[in-house]
């Protein structure tokens, strides 16, 4: 279950933020290593799809359980500028159908 559950997190991420994995080693790294460079990563995805630079946590909150309620803000942060962009395509559309009827 919870294989499944992180390869389908994995396809769902890299979808958001391509390229997010090609910086990893093959195995020759510490898992912790990598972890923390995914973090990263994360965190700068989330500062480029707009996330206020506050509400984005920090790494040992997540890593080191310092502070949870940090992280869960931030996804929730992330959650609403997605779904703003969402929006803001989805009337996109609509205008540019509306042009054809």
């Amino acid at each position: 279950m919870h294989g499944d559950l992180r390869s389908k997190s994995k396809h769902l991420v890299s979808y958001f933020i391509p390229g997010i994995h090609s910086g990893l080693s093959d195995g020759n790294s510490d898992i912790s290593h990598c972890q923390i460079y995914l973090l990263c990563r994360f965190q700068a995805a989330m500062k480029k799809y707009g996330v206020p630079e506050e509400e984005i946590f920090q790494t040992p909150d997540l890593f080191e359980r310092r502070n949870i309620q940090q992280v869960a803000l931030s996804l929730y942060s992330l959650g609403r500028m997605v779904s703003f962009f969402l929006h803001i395509v989805f009337m996109r559309i609509v205008k540019s159908a509306a042009l054809f009827l």
